[in-house]
């Protein structure tokens, strides 16, 4: 069971994360959440190295238009899992699914990012009821000698807050606040854990996939991808444009993996175009396939890329 007296962490800076911190038990964890704003729910799932807070400038700058639910998943950021064990993927997924219920949301808009892609696809799969914003999934290296750097160094969120940004350094309370979401061998531990669990989740990213062309495959969806992330050189990209036939893509020009640190402002704003033409109901076959030139050729930026 949770310790309560865990939860009761230092809160996140308050000039970064101007928000009310919630808090709901699921399946004897002890979820933490920030839920802001009226209107379509966004649910943002956060990637391994990271938590709700990755989502901060999204929530402020959305909660005008949109209901903006954020989460830690079991163990990361202020939540506390019901145990020091290692959850599986199909854990994960129960505890957002059983969130969704417990705070009784509906009509859900993903908003999805690395780990959170298999994440939410599966737990979209256990309740069917959402619309896919964007996904990434991204394999790190579990090696024993990352484990070690990870867990003497705080290795993998101090390259979010440091090093994956490409256009902006981030302010320096920020960059803390990415180290102190870890504070022992122990909490980092799970970011490797959670994608060992990845690298070896054949049985449930093939369930997932599954899911996905049973019950989502003619969702809208928008994917965006860093200029410059492995994934999408890597060819992910097109993978999940063939996943989703009625995309709409774009490429953050300047960006790595983790844009949402770097140029926030490009991917909201197309957050919000996007999601306008899903309310009007105008995001049919005139959408299907939508796709913004690749910037790494010298005619293939579009206008809303530009820096």
């Amino acid at each position: 069971m949770w310790d309560r007296a865990a939860s009761r962490r230092a809160p996140w800076p308050t000039e970064h994360f101007p928000f009310q911190s919630r808090y709901v038990d699921v399946d004897g964890h002890r979820i933490h959440y920030v839920d802001e704003g009226r209107g379509p729910v966004l649910l943002f799932l956060h990637p391994a190295p990271a938590a709700a807070f990755m989502y901060r400038e999204f929530v402020a700058a959305l909660r005008e238009r949109f209901r903006c639910v954020a989460l830690d998943y079991p163990g990361f950021g202020l939540s506390v899992a019901r145990s020091d064990s290692l959850l599986t993927l199909e854990e994960y997924a129960g505890a957002v699914a059983g969130f969704v219920d417990a705070v009784d949301l509906r009509a859900i808009t993903l908003v999805l990012h690395d780990a959170g892609g298999p994440i939410g696809f599966r737990a979209a799969a256990m309740l069917r009821e959402f619309r896919l914003v964007r996904t990434v999934l991204r394999f790190v290296s579990t090696s024993a000698a990352v484990r070690a750097l990870n867990r003497r160094l705080n290795l993998l969120p101090r390259l979010v807050s440091t090093v994956a940004p490409v256009r902006r350094r981030l302010p320096r309370e920020v960059r803390r606040t990415y180290r102190a979401l870890f504070p022992t061998p122990e909490s980092r531990d799970r970011i490797l854990d959670l994608l060992r669990e990845l690298a070896r989740g054949d049985d449930f990213l093939e369930r997932t996939e599954e899911g996905i062309r049973r019950h989502f495959r003619s969702r809208p969806a928008l994917l965006m991808y860093g200029q410059y992330d492995p994934v999408r050189l890597l060819g992910f990209m097109r993978r999940f444009e063939q996943m989703f036939p009625n995309h709409r893509s774009r490429v953050v020009r300047w960006e790595g993996h983790f844009p949402h640190e770097g140029s926030p402002e490009r991917m909201i704003a197309e957050i919000i175009d996007w999601m306008e033409d899903v309310e009007k109901g105008a995001y049919g076959e005139t959408h299907a396939g939508r796709r913004a030139p690749d910037p790494a050729h010298p005619d293939g930026v579009s206008l809303p890329w530009q820096p």
